[in-house]
């Protein structure tokens, strides 16, 4: 297992989970100490992300580590400095977040008739009325989704436990808020269902 990127390009966000698979032995009592892992070319995006992850963590009783504290943002770390940093370190699990599709999604949106009634101000008018007709033609809407996918690891034996597929819809720049949108939807998905530490 590497360091694997991930590059968000979360604006205007909406994330909704599409597929979740856990290992049915996994539960909460199998995680001590979390990292999280979410690289990006843009140290503060990283950032923005790992922090917001980890609280979710230690909400839940769980303590967490940001991985830019353990990994530099200019070294590239290779398997085994990376596992003996975690090892030193205490870590029993890792979750990473990367990016493995940008799509196009288009929506049409179709035309409406608008029936405004307006009245007469003849004789005749006292009886009936007028009906003004607008009409609004259709249109297209393209919106970029962003399909992020969330690996959870435990370290021991490198194995997966855990992963979810999720897609966020794109429009405009990245921002804290957004970013929490993405992290609170996945955290939530992720420690749904799941057992409790005794």
């Amino acid at each position: 297992m590497g360091v694997v990127s991930i590059f968000f390009v979360m604006g205007c966000a909406t994330t909704s989970v599409k597929s979740v698979w856990k290992d049915p032995e996994f539960h909460r009592r199998s995680l001590t100490k979390t990292v999280v892992i979410g690289v990006h070319k843009k140290a503060t995006l990283r950032r923005t992300f790992e922090d917001l992850f980890v609280e979710e963590f230690k909400k839940r009783g769980i303590e967490a580590e940001v991985s830019y504290r353990l990994f530099p943002d200019d070294l590239q770390q290779s398997k085994e400095q990376m596992m003996q940093t975690l090892a030193a370190e205490g870590v029993d699990s890792v979750l990473v977040t990367r990016l493995v599709d940008k799509k196009t999604l288009e929506t049409y949106v179709p035309g409406s008739a608008t029936y405004m009634r307006q009245p007469t101000v003849d004789l005749y008018g006292y009886y009936s009325t007028v009906y003004a007709y607008e009409y609004q033609p259709g249109y297209t809407i393209q919106q970029d989704v962003a399909v992020l996918e969330t690996n959870v690891y435990l370290t021991l034996n490198e194995k997966l436990v855990w992963s979810g597929n999720s897609e966020t819809l794109i429009n405009g720049s990245v921002n804290d808020r957004l970013v929490k949108n993405v992290v609170k939807s996945l955290s939530n998905e992720f420690f749904k269902n799941m057992k409790p530490r005794k």
